[in-house]
Order: structure tokens, then C-alpha cells, then sequence
């Protein structure tokens, strides 16, 4: 928990050791008595009894491995023996890749989406969230960072990516966990994160187009998207917004990371070169 920001992945780790180990015989085993062919079987029976993917098999096996790793800088093993446990990826369970069509919107879907998102907002012009969306085809914001914008953030025909709304959650003493809460912190999720994206005139018409509502509905805030209450909104209003929007349209149901993809695509598609694509995204 000290080496990271990412609380959720502290839970992870929580509901792994409580579904993975905690009634196995293994936690009562010495450290000094592991060794690498006990481990092995350990590990091969987890993947085979549970069917897992290598990303499941690696989440998993954290605990164990640095376990070890701990054990040789307390100087209780002089080396670990999981360093030798060697996984026959075949065991593994293949990942089926999603068809390409799933990953993106189309050009028609795009269309219609964003006819919903618009007449969404004239619904009700006190709610400026409906324009994030349609703002995100222009600017493949991660969603954290995007209920994160600020008007301070916008210089010229640049937008600033610097901070990004996150879960966080926090554990009792009795290692039981709070209610995960959604919290503003002042960075993004990686180095390559904090970027410059170019506004395009349509993504510039629509901050005026939000600014407007401002205006006319006598609203106040730092954030660019507040809903009728004048509050920022949250991540998962947006995330249930698309959804409400794909259901109308007639479509699968389609994050907003779909949009994202989208943005890439769309940069890739126009010949952008991919170094400026990268940069843009956050990659």
C-alpha cells in the first residue's frame, strides 16, 4: 500500500488473498521449507482448478512472489524460490479478441450518439454532461480526466490534461473495506499523461456552446461539465449517459473508453503520425 496511489488495486490484492489463499495449506507452509518444484505444482493446480488467464495467474501469484522477495531482503531465505517456477503458457487460458467493430464507433453510430447526447442537453441546458461526450469524440480524454476539466485548463487551442477524478478505497481496521468514494487528485495515470490536446473548431464550438448554458441558466463553477445541481459530474453519470444513449440508438452498449478508441482510430485512419498520436492520447 505504500509503493501505490491505486487503492483499488490494494482491494484486488485483499479479494485475491481472500479467495485464493486464505483456505489454502500453503499459507501454513515455513518460508524455508518452499522450494521451486513446490511451487510449481502449487501454481499450475491454481491455473488448472481455476481455469486462469495470464492476467489472472499474474495478479494472483503478487502475494506469493513478494512474499518471497520480502522474506530475502528480511534475510530470513537468501534467495527466492519462485524465481525458478517456470509457467507452461499453453495451461493458460486464451483470451478470445473482441471483434473490431466492438471496439469503436462507427461512423453512423458516432452520428447518432451525438444527435442523442445534443438533444439530451436541450432537454434540460443546466446539465452541460451530455456535451462531454460528444467533446470526447474530439479529444479521446480518459473518462477520470474529463469530469476533471476545468475552464482554467483550456489556453487557446490547446486543452490541459493534469488531473483526473479516481475510486479510491480505504480499509477498516478489522480489514474489512469502506464504501469505495470518487475523489479529484492532482495527477494522471501515468508520466505520459499529462499532455496538451488540440482543440479542434468543433470541440471549440462546443466549450462556447457550453459557456452559453452558463450564461443562461446563471450557473457557476470551475468544472466545464456540472449537472442541474451545479456540481461536477462524476465518472459513472457519464458512463451510464452513453449507455442510456446506445440503448436509444439501437446498438450495443458501448463505453466511453469505446470513444476513446474512436479518437485514435480516427487519427490513425487521417494519417496522423503516430508519435503525435501517442502524445495526444497520453500513451
Amino acid at each position: 500500500a505504500l509503493h501505490t496511489n491505486a487503492t483499488s488495486s490494494i482491494r484486488r490484492i485483499d479479494s485475491d488473498w481472500t479467495k485464493y489463499y486464505l483456505n489454502d495449506p500453503i499459507i501454513h507452509t515455513p518460508l524455508v521449507q518452499m522450494d521451486s518444484l513446490m511451487l510449481d505444482i502449487w501454481a499450475h493446480k491454481k491455473i488448472k482448478d481455476y481455469e486462469m488467464t495470464r492476467t489472472e495467474y499474474y495478479n494472483i501469484s503478487i502475494i506469493l512472489r513478494q512474499a518471497l522477495i520480502y522474506a530475502v531482503d528480511k534475510r530470513i531465505l537468501t534467495e527466492s524460490p519462485f524465481k525458478n517456477v517456470r509457467i507452461r503458457t499453453k495451461m493458460l487460458r486464451k483470451v478470445r479478441k473482441k471483434d473490431d467493430n466492438t471496439q469503436v464507433y462507427l461512423n453512423d453510430e458516432q452520428k447518432l450518439l451525438e444527435q442523442e447526447a445534443w438533444k439530451d442537453f436541450y432537454s434540460d441546458t443546466s446539465c452541460t454532461a451530455p456535451l462531454a461526450v460528444i467533446l470526447d469524440f474530439q479529444t479521446g480524454l480518459r473518462i477520470g480526466e474529463l469530469v476533471a476539466l476545468k475552464w482554467s485548463d483550456i489556453k487557446g487551442n490547446y486543452m490541459q490534461v493534469r488531473r483526473m477524478e479516481v475510486r479510491h478505497e480505504e480499509q477498516n481496521d478489522d480489514n474489512t473495506w469502506k464504501k469505495a468514494v470518487l475523489v479529484l487528485v492532482d495527477h494522471v495515470k501515468t508520466d505520459a499523461g499529462y499532455r496538451k490536446v488540440y482543440l479542434t473548431q468543433t470541440a471549440k464550438d462546443l466549450l462556447k456552446e457550453v459557456r452559453k448554458s452558463y450564461m443562461r441558466n446563471g450557473l457557476s463553477s470551475e468544472f466545464i461539465f456540472i449537472n442541474k445541481q451545479g456540481q461536477r459530474i462524476h465518472k459513472y453519470a457519464i458512463d451510464k449517459r452513453i449507455r442510456k444513449y446506445c440503448k436509444y440508438i439501437g446498438i450495443s452498449s458501448k463505453s466511453l473508453h469505446k470513444i476513446r478508441k474512436t479518437y485514435i482510430s480516427t487519427l490513425i485512419d487521417a494519417g496522423v503520425n503516430i508519435n503525435t498520436i501517442r502524445s495526444l492520447a497520453g500513451h
